[in-house]
Parts: structure tokens; sequence; C-alpha cells
């Protein structure tokens, strides 16, 4: 009898921490990138990148750094490249990189030089396309003039992202971590037999304004930009939504990177990292897009999004809200839309769910603080009528009056942290973005909450096992 209890105790711990299936269409838990855990492939591109772009049609553009002196055995960055011959970098008067008719060439002498592109061991690369290249050699390059975008008098057409040099050859092993882990150093392998000492240098170009690029390996070798511009919202390169970041006060220009990998609480302004925890780190300009699929056409019938996000709300020229998410059209729109979106009126925090431009206003100044997490929940039933919940799940509703009823399809993309029009970006944490095809009820909300609110609650830490943090 006492395992019968116990078994059936456990069955319903399991069921009340587990996220509910039934209907979902999307699931978006940002744990390690866009990827959708339900069954519909509902994936989301992040558009959270940043990046350098040189412009190399006669133009100077191009990084110097002069002379590093730091001894080189593994040239690592993600490169873009706008044709298949470019001049990439150059790091001694006789040693440099370069693309010619599609082949990596590496000029000079580089001894035991082995080329990876995407992990792979090949020094073929295409253009128009974002690109891992690791170059490795036996014999150690010190490095004494080192510039990005030129060789010589020759300039390069190409965005450019995370850079870093290492004084120990990298392995297979060590290539593949890279590139299947963007969001992590290689010295995080577990079994890599680099230490965050081998690093010297580590060169984000995610700078996004200014005319330095800060080294973060610690050894303060920083840039001089000379003509070369910020690219922003870059895709493939996951940097800001995949990474822990920091921000000052908005000025014109911000840095979004740490000073040191043996202090990562700090960023080169000095300003206190925000951890990600596993979430979307959104920064006001970052987004994610889901492609239209019919998967997430509710039409005129019942239908549930709900999620996690720490509160914001950032007033940008004439903004209505902050939007966290968007079926696709403006957060006010009165047709095929529907939208999850901050707002603060005087002192009073308010998170707003939209449907054809009728909304729902809860305010949650009680339970909510500025930078904290809450859950939200937005219905709509088969008759129009919609509800919204906020971490204490008492609903406010609606019956329908008009337009709250009527059809949310559309052949639209859906955002995650902006919406169709400007000035709506979102600027914090957002996490657990779901989708449904009926209207959940008020117990399987709570299930929801329940399921998510010790990873995010304050203080909480996430498991490096995400499925474990939510019972599955």
């Amino acid at each position: 009898m006492l395992i019968k209890l116990t078994n059936t105790l456990n069955s319903i711990i399991r069921r009340v921490l587990s996220i509910v299936k039934d209907g979902l269409k999307m699931w978006l838990p940002f744990s390690k990138d866009g990827s959708d855990t339900s069954d519909n492939s509902n994936n989301a591109t992040l558009y959270t990148g940043k990046a350098l772009s040189f412009d190399g049609t006669g133009d100077s553009y191009y990084i110097d750094f002069g002379n590093i002196g730091v001894s080189l055995k593994t040239l690592a960055f993600w490169i873009n490249l706008d044709s298949t011959t470019e001049k990439v970098l150059q790091l001694t008067s006789t040693q440099s990189v370069e693309v010619s008719s599609g082949t990596i060439t590496l000029n000079g002498t580089w001894t035991g030089s082995t080329i990876y592109v995407d992990a792979t061991a090949t020094n073929t690369i295409a253009a128009s396309n974002w690109k891992r290249v690791v170059i490795t050699t036996t014999s150690a390059i010190t490095v004494n003039d080192l510039e990005l975008g030129r060789i010589g008098s020759s300039y390069g057409d190409f965005i450019l992202s995370d850079f870093q040099i290492y004084d120990t050859a990298w392995t297979q092993a060590d290539v593949t971590f890279d590139y299947e882990n963007p969001q992590h150093l290689v010295t995080d392998r577990a079994a890599s037999s680099i230490a965050l000492s081998n690093l010297k240098g580590y060169w984000h170009l995610s700078e996004g304004a200014g005319g330095v690029v800060y080294d973060s390996s610690g050894e303060g070798n920083n840039g001089t930009i000379n003509g070369a511009t910020a690219s922003l919202q870059q895709t493939t390169i996951p940097q800001l939504g995949l990474m822990d970041w920091a921000k000052s006060t908005p000025v014109a220009d911000e840095i979004t990177l740490i000073s040191d990998p043996n202090d990562p609480s700090k960023d080169i302004l000095d300003n206190d990292v925000r951890r990600r925890e596993h979430s979307f780190n959104l920064d006001g300009i970052g987004y994610a897009k889901v492609d239209d699929d019919n998967t997430l056409d509710f039409g005129t019938g019942a239908f549930s999004i709900d999620g996690w996000a720490k509160y914001t709300f950032i007033l940008s020229g004439s903004s209505t809200g902050n939007a966290i998410y968007s079926n696709g059209g403006t957060t006010t729109a009165t047709s095929n839309n529907f939208a999850i979106a901050t707002r603060t009126s005087g002192s009073t925090r308010e998170v707003r769910f939209y449907i054809n431009g009728e909304l729902l206003t809860a305010t949650v100044t009680s339970d909510v603080a500025d930078g904290a997490w809450f859950y939200f929940a937005g219905t709509r039933d088969a008759s129009g009528n919609f509800k919204l919940y906020i971490n204490n799940l008492s609903a406010v509703s609606q019956s329908q009056t008009g337009n709250s009823g009527a059809t949310v399809t559309t052949t639209n993309v859906r955002y995650i942290g902006r919406d169709g029009g400007v000035n709506r970006y979102y600027k914090n944490l957002v996490d657990d973005i779901r989708l449904y095809n009926r209207e959940l009820s008020s117990d399987e909300v709570a299930q929801n909450y329940n399921a998510g609110l010790n990873q995010h609650k304050a203080g909480s830490a996430f498991s490096d096992d995400f499925s474990s943090d939510y019972g599955l």
C-alpha cells in the first residue's frame, strides 16, 4: 500500500511540475539556441549578433593592432565573405590569410598547418554565409603586425566576428566543440587541454559603436578601428542572445563584452554582467523570428500563449509598449494579430495582451519588480473571450466585444522581442515562449507556472540538463 501511495504521489508531482503538452504548437526554451522543442519544428532564427563590416572596395576599412607580441598556434574567427576572393588579415610582414577563388590561402610559413571550416578540415569556403574558420599550426607564429581587413595595401570586403588567438594548437575535438557551442570558449570543454592561460587574444568585435575593439583575453591588446563599421542583428553567430553580457546606461558606444574571461562578472566598462540563465538575452535591438507555418494559424478559434520574461519597459519614441511576442503585425494592429507587451503608466507596471487591437491590461505593481521574472499566459476561447494571467494567476478577462473573436491567421513571420513596427524592442530576458491551438484552463496555466517557477524565482540557477529543470 505504501509503495502504491508513493508511486501515486510521484505521478502527481511529475504531472504538476511538467509542461502541458496537449495542443502545444511551439515551445522556445532558448536553452542553447532557437530550437522549437514541440513536435512542429517552428524554430526561431536569432537576430542578435554584432560584428564589424569591412568594405574592400578601395576604402581603408581595417583594424590595426600593431605589435601584440603573442605566440600563435590557433586562430579562430567567424567570417561572412562578400566574394570568394578577399584579403582577410595579416599577422606579420610575411604571414597572412586570404581567400582566393574560394580557397583559404596561408601566405608565408605555416608549419604543420590545418584549416577547418565549420569544424571540417578543408580549405574551401563559400561566400555570403557565416562560416567558422579555425587555423592551427605546429610551430608558433610571433604576431608582430596584426591587422584585420587588409594585407599590405590591399583590402577585403566581409563581415567579421569573434576573433581568437591561442598559443596551443586545437585538436579536432576542440574545433568541433567550438563550432557546436559558439556561446562557450573552447576552454570550457572538460576534456580539452586548452586552458584560459592559452588564450592570448579574444576580440568579440561586437562593441556596436566607437573606435576601439577590446581584447577580452586579459592581455590588453585593444585594436583601433579605421573605417570598419558596426554590423548589427547578424544571424548564426549567437553572441548576445546566447551569452551573458552587460551594458551601461544607453550611450553612443555601448559595450557588450566581458573584460576578462577570468572575471566574467564584469564588462569592459566595469558594469555587472547580466546572466542569461539559459534564456533569450535581448539588448533592445535584437530579436528572434519564426517563419510562418500553418500550425501557428489559429483562425477564429481558441489559442493560448504563455512564457516568462524579466520585467522591463523602455520608452522609445512614441512606443505603446515593449513587445515580448507579436504574431507578426504591430502590437496594436486591428487584424490578424495578437501580442504580449509591457508598458509603464506613471509608476505602474503593466503587462498587456492584445488581440486585433483589443486589449487586456494587468497591473503588476504588487508582485513584479523591475528586472524580476514574471509569468504570463494569454488565452482565447472558441467564442472569442480572452483572459490574461500574471504570476498570482488571478485572470483579467473580457467577453468578446469586437475584434477579439476575429481571425489571427496570418502569413507574417512571428517575432519574439519586437513587433512589426519600430521602437517596441524588448530589452531583457525572455524564456519559454509557448503557443497552443486551444484555450488553456486555469488549472493548466497554474501547472505551467509551477513547472517553471523554481527556474525563474530570484536567486535560482538553471541546471546544465535543461530538460530536468522541467521534469521532462
